[in-house]
């Protein structure tokens, strides 16, 4: 499923299983109640998502994905992984990450902790 096109699709109750989708592009997608279990998702494009209830990425490679202008209240990134993401920094207010991930995420947005 690398490079797949989804863009502008809509779906509902959908999970996604052990994929390998590098450069998938949900650009612009309607998602309801929606998983990514142990996916490779590295480079995905989740620009401007609408996300209605449930949205989950347990065991999934998120590195180099782009989330731009998309709201991420409710998103839950701690059980994923990921180096480095485009996030609209605005929009990432209630985005759940763990301690790691909150340490790149700083650096994403050139604080300095000393």
């Amino acid at each position: 499923m690398s490079g797949s096109d989804f863009n502008n699709s809509y779906m509902k109750n959908t999970s996604f299983k052990d994929c390998k989708m590098p450069y998938v592009n949900f650009t612009e997608s309607r998602f309801e109640n929606i998983s990514f279990l142990n996916c490779d998702l590295t480079g995905g494009f989740f620009q401007a998502l609408q996300v209605k209830k449930d949205i989950s990425f347990v065991g999934s490679i998120l590195t180099e994905s782009n989330f731009s202008e998309t709201k991420l209240k409710g998103f839950d990134f701690k059980d994923s992984e990921f180096e480095t993401m485009v996030i609209s920094p605005e929009l990432a207010r209630g985005l759940v990450v763990n301690q790691y991930q909150a340490a790149i995420l700083i650096g994403m947005f050139g604080i300095k902790v000393e």
